[in-house]
């Protein structure tokens, strides 16, 4: 029976964390004048015990390369063996109980030197020249001994009865509370991650597509439900591999289904080693280095539009909060006393039909209403028609609104088109109306040269974003906005806020140009990706993708039982086989564990939507995935 259960290490308590400190730098042979000094007794040593009534506890407090502290928790009766101190120096405080100690000659059993009767309060001295010593609690209840080694012990010998002589031992506690061990339960969980990923590796080779789960069923199937009590160590691996094996694989050669997809492994690392140290980007004093390397990728961003010395950004939580910030941005240019009053002109944004829905929803955050955003058609490429925009925003000037907003496309959800940027800013330009380019989907072709010519215009919008964690195969999330006046973000995101903002200029202080608070460190893992391959390299993760599209784009124009929908320099590939209608098509797909693909719609066709945003997958992945469809129909 267990009487207390443990998990607080003794940095809790002021009076033992102070003791040991001092054990440390003081001469070990004051260890009964440092007891009494700082006032260790029961009371304080209690709430780190722990007692078995099938045998005295040993928990370690505390330990590092030159001492070690141990508590030892006896019920009536309880006894050690006969056993040696490794050759080390032990002092033994009796904090609790009665005791008796038997002292032997150095390795014989046989030759008793005397017997000590130990009350509470007193302290013993034993080393392996003096003799070796068993201890036993005579007390009518429970006991508590507190033992110092000079050096920690790793072994010892100890008299076997079985075997009548003296065996080596290997020393191990019951309950090891000391800073050493919690490195040693962080080095645990990290290898049970390091073998579940690895098992997860190899189970997207085997087995794709996980198997599905019924929404339903879900509770059945796994073991997914909190209780009061804790699992055991066991129990809780086997149920968390379970969990990582069931959940959709979003990185293997058969998704096709989102925006994102893949893996790439630097940057795995980098998110890895974000999460662990964990800082916060508000300010330089608590994210220090890291506030750097974010400026960093900004700055490289900035450069690459060309957007000069005033330009900033920041790092949102993805791209429809990138969209929010940039419309926000958008109506405090052009209503300045809107942050403090409310709206009190009718305020018009603009964007394609063909957009991202965030679009509508920021509109009803920032107070203008969704019933103000004109969705502007496409034309028969997907494209924002630039003649519809003009005339829109004519025709709302007339009416007494105030156009303030537009937003042009850079990948559209569905077709992956991008809006003709440079006309779409010399329409914003004639009106004085911010312009915002959402690249969430494809705008990480900035990085292409081959690419980076469907970005033209660019250089004159008022903010651009993308999101690496799309075609850059970052972690989700990550998501880049940059403005080309950094003015716009201190307009609308600066507080003023003594209690946070203690060091530094502003500059380093990341909160005042971005929307949180508390910010989680998305920069490390697009850092590491960035440094280990280069911009050539993330250049080349690019590339790859729109070489994959062409070739899957080619097979669909050339084979007859497929029609395509979708056009060049997009990785979106949209297309319809045997008449087999698409909503079908990709639910029987993913019912029977074949491969996960999604559909869409344009005007008036609906059809299947596959995404080459893997770059790891191969020519002969997208072969693969045509041939699925075949087999599953033949």
């Amino acid at each position: 029976m267990i009487l207390n259960e443990l998990t607080t290490s003794i940095t809790e308590s002021v009076e033992l964390n102070d003791f040991f400190d001092s054990l440390c730098e003081a001469n070990y042979e004051n260890y009964e004048g440092l007891i009494k000094e700082h006032n260790i007794n029961f009371e304080t040593l209690l709430p780190f015990a722990s007692w078995s009534s099938d045998s005295y506890q040993r928990i370690c407090l505390a330990n590092n390369d030159d001492c070690e502290l141990i508590l030892l928790c006896w019920d009536e009766g309880q006894k050690t063996p006969i056993h040696s101190h490794d050759g080390q120096k032990c002092w033994v405080y009796f904090a609790k109980g009665e005791f008796e100690e038997c002292l032997y000659a150095k390795g014989d059993k046989n030759r008793l030197l005397h017997k000590n009767r130990v009350e509470e309060g007193q302290v013993t001295f034993l080393t392996d020249e003096i003799g070796f010593h068993s201890l036993e609690n005579r007390s009518s209840g429970l006991g508590m001994t507190l033992h110092l080694y000079a050096n920690p012990i790793k072994k010892c010998q100890v008299y076997s009865e079985s075997e009548e002589d003296f065996v080596d031992k290997e020393m191990a506690f019951d309950v090891d509370l000391s800073d050493s061990n919690l490195n040693a339960v962080m080095n645990q969980d990290l290898h049970t991650f390091v073998s579940l990923a690895q098992d997860l590796l190899n189970d997207e080779i085997e087995n794709p597509v996980s198997p599905r789960i019924p929404s339903g069923e879900l509770k059945k199937a796994l073991n997914i439900g909190l209780s009061e009590e804790g699992i055991d160590e066991d129990q809780f691996v086997e149920t968390l591999k379970k969990v990582v094996l069931a959940t959709p694989k979003t990185s293997s050669n058969l998704f096709f289904n989102q925006l994102f997809g893949g893996r790439e492994s630097k940057a795995v690392l980098g998110d890895l080693l974000a999460v662990m140290l964990n800082n916060s980007m508000y300010t330089y004093k608590v994210g220090g280095v890291q506030v750097g390397i974010e400026k960093e990728i900004l700055d490289q961003v900035i450069d690459r539009l060309d957007y000069g010395p005033n330009a900033g950004g920041t790092i949102p939580t993805g791209g429809s909060m990138s969209n929010f910030m940039a419309i926000l941005m958008a109506r405090d240019k052009y209503n300045e006393a809107s942050r403090q009053t409310g709206l009190k002109t009718n305020m018009i944004a603009y964007t394609s039909a063909e957009s991202h829905y965030s679009i509508e929803k920021n509109a009803a955050f920032i107070g203008i209403g969704r019933e103000n955003v004109r969705k502007i058609p496409a034309n028969e490429l997907g494209e924002m028609n630039v003649t519809l925009l003009k005339d829109a925003i004519q025709k709302d000037i007339e009416a007494g609104h105030a156009p303030f907003f537009v937003n042009a496309t850079a990948g559209t959800t569905v077709l992956g088109a991008f809006d003709s940027i440079k006309e779409i800013n010399e329409v914003c330009k004639e009106h004085d109306v911010w312009m915002h380019v959402d690249g969430a989907y494809e705008g990480a072709v900035i990085l292409s040269e081959k690419y980076k010519h469907m970005l033209d215009g660019t250089k004159e919008a008022d903010s651009f974003s993308f999101n690496p964690h799309k075609m850059l195969g970052t972690p989700l999330t990550c998501s880049i906005i940059v403005v080309k006046d950094k003015k716009h973000l201190l307009d609308s995101f600066s507080n003023s806020a003594v209690y946070l903002y203690q060091t530094e200029e502003d500059d380093y202080n990341l909160g005042k140009t971005s929307f949180q608070c508390g910010r989680r460190n998305d920069a490390l893992k697009l850092w590491t990706l960035w440094k280990s391959k280069g911009r050539l390299g993330l250049e080349k993760i690019v590339d790859k993708q729109y070489e994959l599209s062409d070739y899957a784009r080619d097979y669909v124009g050339n084979h007859p039982d497929y029609e395509l929908y979708s056009f060049d320099n997009s990785i979106a590939i949209c297309f319809n086989y045997k008449g087999i209608p698409p909503v079908q098509l990709c639910t029987d797909l993913y019912e029977s564990d074949e491969l996960m693909v999604g559909y869409g719609k344009f005007r008036e066709n609906e059809f299947v939507r596959m995404v080459t945003i893997n770059s790891s997958n191969s020519i002969e992945d997208i072969k693969n995935f045509f041939n699925i469809i075949e087999e599953y129909y033949a």
